[in-house]
């Protein structure tokens, strides 16, 4: 929310940095995690565990515990869509939409149900339109949930993660 990174890095812990120049900081958030996301209230981080467990941390309380907020969906990424829904990479590479809240957690999953193999990463640009990762390293647009996908000129490279950068651009991120 304030313009600050957060990531998970290779030891599965959280770390913050300011900007794009300075250094990674350890957040010592107790865990250990596969992936961390924003909700749309700016405080709310929505992380995934090395057990795909789900987990909740409120930035503006750092010194209150992760809480486990959904144990047995198994999800390798979940994001907050900008309509309020939420959408999610399962461990079985297929997209998830959910509705309902997520602390208190009360999400109802339900499969996208066209095109929506083999994910990677998500992430929503500033447009609406959804950006996808697939496992094949090929990065692909749609309009929306659920809407076709469109192959980017960025294709075929060994990203690990996408998201949008204004105005209209799209990063990949390898951790080579």
């Amino acid at each position: 929310p304030n313009g600050s990174l957060i990531g998970v890095g290779t030891d599965n812990q959280l770390y913050s940095r300011k900007t794009l120049n300075s250094p990674w900081v350890n957040m010592n958030i107790a865990g250990q995690f596969n992936a961390v996301s924003v909700a749309n209230d700016g405080h709310t981080l929505m992380l995934v565990g090395k057990d795909t467990n789900i987990y909740s941390f409120d930035l503006n309380t750092p010194n209150t515990p992760v809480q486990a907020i959904d144990r047995g969906h198994f999800i390798l990424k979940i994001i907050q869509l900008q309509n309020g829904q939420f959408f999610a990479i399962g461990t079985d590479t297929y997209l998830y939409i959910g509705n309902g809240t997520f602390n208190p957690y009360n999400i109802s999953w339900s499969q996208v149900s066209s095109n929506n193999c083999c994910a990677k990463s998500i992430a929503q640009a500033p447009n609406g339109s959804i950006i996808l990762l697939d496992t094949n390293g090929k990065i692909q647009v749609a309009s929306s949930v659920g809407a076709p996908w469109t192959m980017t000129q960025a294709c075929c490279f060994s990203a690990i993660a996408v998201m949008p950068i204004p105005p209209q651009k799209i990063m990949g991120y390898d951790r080579k």
